[in-house]
């Protein structure tokens, strides 16, 4: 009966499906137990799994078609886990590419995307894959993606983070010609033997996952790309000091 209510209220709710699932009650204190198991151990889906199926957000459902618009993420981002087997063809997560496009933009999850912001992001990212060697090698099959992913930090959820943030400055400061500073990354060496980013993208050679080291990381390819850092991206090199 309550379906039924909830469906005269909601009658687009009809369209859509609903798994149930019914136990039989025995009892107050068999009741609270199940309640107690199904939450203890309930298994939290992915992030890259819930921007897949939530079709409710904009942002969200233009990210997950971008990955089909770009080439270099076609085919290539994984949809629904945050992390590959040694054998896995994707490069990108879509966590990842979304983090990082938020970064871009310079905003929070729930906002809604204009017509000019859809076609930046579509912009920018084939921009960033014209200027990067190693993603022109994978698209001409060059490198196999698991070789990409073991040599180079330019895939990591990270790095995707910082080259959002310098797309970010880069689109304000110089908006007339971003897509020329864009080619410094030409000039950036993204291997993972590049004590450059020791601090910044890895620890000991293994990724570093922290704020700072996001920041830190989108200072040195900001540099890379001509741009004198502001005093406040300098304050993040103080910290690190």
């Amino acid at each position: 009966k309550a379906i039924e209510e909830a469906l005269k209220e909601r009658p687009e709710l009809g369209h859509e499906m609903i798994s149930v699932v019914f136990f039989q009650d025995n009892g107050l204190k068999r009741s609270q137990q199940m309640f107690s198991d199904l939450n203890k151990n309930a298994i939290k889906p992915t992030k890259s799994l819930s921007i897949l199926y939530d079709h409710r957000d904009k942002f969200s459902k233009f990210i997950v078609e971008l990955t089909n618009i770009v080439e270099i993420f076609q085919g290539r981002v994984e949809l629904e886990k945050t992390t590959f087997s040694n054998r896995s063809i994707k490069v990108f997560t879509l966590n990842g590419l979304s983090d990082a496009s938020m970064h871009l933009l310079g905003m929070s999850k729930g906002k809604k995307l204009t017509k000019e912001e859809e076609v930046f992001l579509k912009e920018f990212w084939d921009e960033v894959s014209k200027n990067i060697a190693d993603w022109q090698n994978l698209l001409e099959r060059k490198i196999t993606p698991a070789e990409l992913r073991k040599e180079f930090v330019h895939s990591n959820t990270n790095s995707l983070n910082a080259l959002g943030i310098v797309g970010r400055i880069l689109a304000k400061e110089y908006p007339e010609n971003w897509k020329e500073k864009l080619r410094g990354l030409k000039n950036i060496n993204w291997s993972r033997t590049n004590p450059e980013w020791e601090g910044r993208l890895l620890l000991n050679g293994r990724m570093l996952k922290n704020a700072l080291g996001i920041e830190l990381a989108a200072n040195t390819i900001l540099k890379k790309c001509g741009v004198t850092l502001s005093e406040d991206r300098l304050t993040y090199e103080k910290n690190h000091e």
